[in-house]
This record gives C-alpha cells, structure tokens and sequence, in this order.
C-alpha cells in the first residue's frame, strides 16, 4: 500500500512529500507488538517513510508518539536509508528494537 501525496494549504512553506506506509506498518499502529514501547517514556511508535529528494532511496522513520497538543513530548527517533525499501523499514527497526544489553 503506497501512501498518496499530501497538499500543503495554499501559501504554505511546507513541502510536498510522498509517505510510504505498508501493511505491516498499519498493524505497528494496531499493536502486532513488532515494535517494543520508546525506551524513555513507555508510549507506542510509529513507522513511515518517504523517497529521498533524490528519488533513488527511502528514508524509514520510526518515532515515538507521545505527544500533548500535537507538540511532542518524547522525541526519541531513529532513521535508516536504502535503496530498496524493506531494507530501509528493518533497518529502523532493527535500531528501535535495540536496547542496553539487549533487553526489550
């Protein structure tokens, strides 16, 4: 599933980008429990990526969600790039799930 691009309000700075959301993603947002809960402050993540300016690669994100009034309050994050966009996912996934002596 392929996300759509989104339209910035007329007279809008912000730029068009075009996210990338898969089912697998969809079912982090659910709860399938791929994710472990952010490390500092125990909320849930979220997944989404994007192509690179470049077009050629994807730029996976995966945050932590706590937020209060839309302003974040937990900004734990990682990234990864890849050309190829499943490796770009399981490899943020990868860094979220890592934790001191690897306990989840």
């Amino acid at each position: 599933m392929s996300g759509s691009e989104y339209a910035p309000p007329s007279g809008s700075a912000l730029p068009v980008v075009d996210l990338i959301t898969t089912k697998a993603d969809i079912d982090l947002c659910l709860g399938s429990g791929e994710l472990p809960p952010c490390p500092f402050c125990g909320h849930w993540a979220m997944s989404a990526g994007e192509k690179t300016k470049s077009g050629r690669g994807v730029l996976w994100t995966i945050s932590c969600t706590h937020t209060t009034h839309l302003m974040p309050d937990c900004c734990a994050s990682v990234w990864a790039v890849d050309e190829d966009q499943a490796k770009a996912r399981s490899k943020a996934v990868a860094r979220w799930n890592r934790r001191p002596n690897n306990r989840i």
